[in-house]
């Protein structure tokens, strides 16, 4: 035994892992198997795993996605499949998950087993590379336990689970995280060099496409999830108002800035048009829009690499897409309080914001030599 989780003693446990769980489920059924969990110096057994998949909303992890989408969905899904792999799940199935074996004290447990860093010297047969001795960081273990609690409250509302059994795994404290602040802003003259790269690229249209995206996650703040899920009909450019499909299914309208609306313009009367349909699509090397094939969020990570790469902005002065909503935050707290930010953000919270300010040392420097 050793120091866990929150200060308690956690159990070493160890999976027998069926072999009939290490393929890809195809949808059928699947023969039993169910995973004994032998733990080393615990008082109980613990089986994790049910000896066939439950899929559809008949899972409460299925009604828990269900209530998001874009990359808020994949980053759940993602842990999931994460925790799947973690009690012996090699394909990461995570409807094999038996909800009702995750009490408080198992998922202390877990949760610090997850947290061990393998010693690569002792042999350990009945590990994977992606199973139990994968080491997590505090973040991920967070991100996993907070999965876990909202998939048990919602089983309690399914009466899957009784609600004292959410209760006491709700109770678990989440890990102090003292990572710094991911990303960076980007300053004018970077994003300056990205646009212009836009407009001396040699296929027009793409160019055109690209330059209204980065101007809509430079100057509105839009998450690439967001940018993709647009259609024309959610932008009025003469009431310079867009309609975005945000976090958790919300819907809201944002003013958009002359740059934007520019960008936009020119875009839509140059070269889409102004046919029902998405906003922006996949163009072909040779110039040709591609209305069968929407642009996706992959894609803008993309656009974003391609032409920091022709900005000379590489290796550390690499921008990514959410930097660019970073810049936003931080320039509006440049000139604007912190509630005007947060509302333009979109964010609920203005300690979401305050996230957000990446904001140099001697940008503060010159906002105390403004005080009067």
């Amino acid at each position: 035994m050793r120091a866990g989780y929150d200060g308690t003693l956690i159990f070493m446990l160890r999976p027998a892992v069926p072999a009939n769980l290490h393929t890809k489920d195809t949808g059928g059924p699947a023969s039993p198997a169910v995973i004994n969990w032998q733990a080393r110096n615990s008082p109980f057994d613990w089986n994790p795993v049910l000896p066939y998949p439950v899929r559809d909303l008949n899972n409460p992890a299925n009604v828990y996605l269900g209530q998001y989408q874009g990359t808020t969905w994949k980053t759940y899904a993602s842990r999931l499949r994460v925790l799947a792999q973690s009690v012996g799940i090699t394909n990461g199935d995570y409807h094999y998950l038996n909800w009702r074996a995750f009490d408080l004290p198992q998922v202390k447990a877990l949760l610090n087993a997850m947290s061990a860093k393998h010693d690569p010297s002792v042999s350990t047969p009945d590990s994977t590379p992606d199973g139990m001795h994968r080491h997590l960081s505090n973040a991920s273990l967070n991100g996993i336990l907070s999965v876990i609690k909202n998939v048990l409250r919602q089983a309690a509302l399914m009466e899957l689970v009784s609600p004292q059994l959410a209760d006491r795994v709700a109770s678990i404290r989440a890990l102090k995280v003292n990572s710094g602040l991911a990303g960076r802003m980007a300053e004018p003259d970077e994003k300056a060099r990205l646009i212009a790269c836009c407009q001396a690229t040699g296929n027009a249209p793409k160019g055109s496409r690209d330059r209204a995206i980065l101007n809509l996650l430079f100057y509105a703040g839009l998450r690439r999830h967001e940018v993709a899920l647009m259609s024309i009909e959610d932008v009025d450019l003469h009431q310079a108002t867009a309609v975005i499909h945000g976090k958790g299914r919300v819907t809201q309208s944002i003013d958009l800035d002359d740059r934007v609306i520019s960008a936009l313009h020119d875009w839509i009367d140059g070269y889409r048009g102004d046919g029902r349909g998405a906003l922006f699509y996949r163009i072909s090397k040779t110039g040709n829009i591609l209305y069968d094939r929407p642009i996706r969020e992959s894609a803008i990570r993309e656009i974003m690499r391609e032409r920091c790469n022709q900005a000379g902005l590489v290796d550390e002065l690499r921008l990514r897409p959410h930097d660019a909503r970073r810049t936003f935050g931080s320039e509006l707290l440049d000139v604007t309080d912190i509630k005007t930010a947060a509302d333009m953000m979109r964010h609920s919270n203005v300690n979401q914001t305050s996230k957000y300010d990446r904001r140099t040392g001697e940008r503060r420097k010159e906002a105390l030599k403004g005080l009067k």
